[in-house]
């Protein structure tokens, strides 16, 4: 299985990270240089991409688009669950396309699920995490263009041939849910 979430700021992508880390015994992954780039649990053969030591995490903490796709194509050779997230722009649709039809041969379930947080929602978490940090809130407007951003993405992957039925749209508590029924465990 490979998941991705999408969404933009606030929208609960680290959230649904969050609840799978803790669900499981994930251990982290580092690369040759000693960075995290994920984690990794044996039970149930589940790998998460990217770096969660704090509120804000995932594949930010990832230098490049070729980089995350690197490390997804391994993890899915290797058998694993996948699960990543991410606020991809939809400049990038081409390549997650690309991604989507590599992942098909070593997994027979990609989904791409995209969140659908109200903006009103998100800018209040965005600035609580703000706050929690001393800083001051910040305004919706980019979080509108990033929501908006989210979804082009969407039809600009169904315009790359990736199926609509594998890129659904979910609040963050469905797409846990999903995740969660839909992690196999290693036979």
């Amino acid at each position: 299985m490979l998941v991705q979430v999408r969404g933009t700021s606030g929208s609960g992508k680290s959230f649904i990270a969050f609840k799978i880390l803790k669900k499981y015994d994930f251990q982290p992954v580092k690369n040759k240089s000693g960075k995290i780039i994920g984690y990794y649990a044996e039970k149930p053969n589940f790998f998460v991409v990217g770096k969660y030591e704090t509120a804000c995490g995932g594949c930010d903490s990832i230098k490049t688009q070729d980089e995350i796709c690197k490390i997804v194509v391994s993890s899915l050779k290797k058998g694993y669950n996948v699960f990543f997230e991410g606020l991809l722009c939809s400049h990038l649709a081409e390549r997650y396309a690309k991604l989507y039809r590599i992942a098909k041969k070593y997994t027979n379930s990609v989904t791409y699920i995209f969140l659908n947080t109200p903006v009103e929602k998100c800018a209040d978490n965005v600035n609580k995490r703000r706050a929690e940090k001393g800083q001051l809130p910040k305004e919706c407007k980019t979080l509108e263009s990033h929501y908006h951003s989210t979804f082009k993405s969407r039809t600009n992957l169904i315009c790359h041939g990736v199926p609509e039925k594998d890129l659904p749209i979910m609040s963050s508590k469905e797409a846990y849910e999903y995740i969660i029924k839909n992690t196999k465990e290693e036979e």
